[in-house]
């Protein structure tokens, strides 16, 4: 019975590690997911891009406006690069440029496929 413990020592020992490396990755936040199409800008061409995001106040709050700029400009024909510029304005305060945001999107395979993968870069500031 002794030996028998003795060579599952280390079994148990492998696995009490595992488990409570699982329980320190749960701490991390929960994973955030964009999904994009294949499609990306053709080669040479600049698309620009407003949107904004507006708060409707309730009593005792302020009106909430938050504009960005999108530039999307297609590198080559696999490679397509994006600059954000956002900002915000609140009633009765200044507007303030609130941070910038440079994406990357590459397109590995040249030609169609039955799964066309597409890797995406970013970088907030």
């Amino acid at each position: 019975m002794w030996q028998a413990f003795c060579c599952m020592r280390p079994i148990l020992i492998v696995i009490t590690l595992l488990s409570s490396l699982a329980l320190c990755s749960k701490a991390q936040e929960s994973p955030y997911f964009v999904t994009y199409d294949h499609h990306l800008e053709e080669p040479g061409n600049l698309e620009i891009a407003t949107s904004s995001t507006m708060g409707v106040p309730r009593s005792g709050q302020r009106f909430y406006f938050a504009p960005y700029a999108e530039f999307e400009y297609g590198v080559t024909g696999r490679w397509t690069s994006e600059l954000y510029l956002e900002g915000q304005s609140t009633a009765g305060d200044s507007a303030v440029f609130t941070g910038w945001r440079w994406e990357n999107r590459f397109r590995p395979l040249a030609r169609e496929h039955w799964i066309n993968p597409v890797l995406y870069l970013e970088y907030e500031g």
